[in-house]
Order: C-alpha cells, then sequence, then structure tokens
C-alpha cells in the first residue's frame, strides 16, 4: 500500500480490465519471489521462445499447452539468489 489509500499493480497483468490468463497461477509458483522479479519475469522473454515474445504477451494472446508449460516451468525455477526472493535464474 502506498500513502493510506492506494496500490501499485502493474498495468501488464490486466487485458481490457481482466487479470491476464493464468496469472494467480504462475505467481503462486513464485511465492519466495520478490515483487520486482516477479515483475521481471513476466515483462521479460520466454527463454525458448525464438520470436522473443515477453510471458505476459503470450498470456495474453492465449498460450499453447507447449508455451505454458515453459512459462510454468520458468517460474517454477525462480528462486532467490539473496535468500530473501530477490532474483530468479532465468536471466
Amino acid at each position: 500500500m502506498i500513502g493510506r489509500f492506494y496500490y501499485l499493480i502493474p498495468r501488464f497483468q490486466f487485458n481490457h480490465g481482466l487479470k491476464i490468463p493464468h496469472l494467480e497461477g504462475i505467481l503462486g509458483k513464485m511465492e519466495n519471489v520478490s515483487q520486482e522479479a516477479k515483475c521481471s519475469f513476466f515483462l521479460s522473454p520466454l527463454r525458448d521462445d525464438v520470436d522473443g515474445d515477453l510471458v505476459y504477451e503470450i498470456l495474453n494472446r492465449g498460450a499453447s499447452e507447449e508455451e505454458l508449460g515453459m512459462i510454468y516451468r520458468d517460474a517454477n525455477g525462480c528462486q532467490s539468489s539473496n535468500g530473501k526472493g530477490g532474483g530468479h535464474k532465468r536471466f
């Protein structure tokens, strides 16, 4: 919460006012990861995507089963580099 009344929520999480598909499930795999690292995950290209599409773009357009598997694999593989959930091994 910022101040007393406001939350900052990254806009990429929404498409036409609705949460992007699979957002909560993916975030659930990243419980011990910092908020900054979570944002970086969604704003980075999918590791195995030759087109370089960002994770949130893939989810917005409707990820294939193969892409979803890769996204969940990478989200599950996120780990702390400092013991506090500060990074993930995709970079």
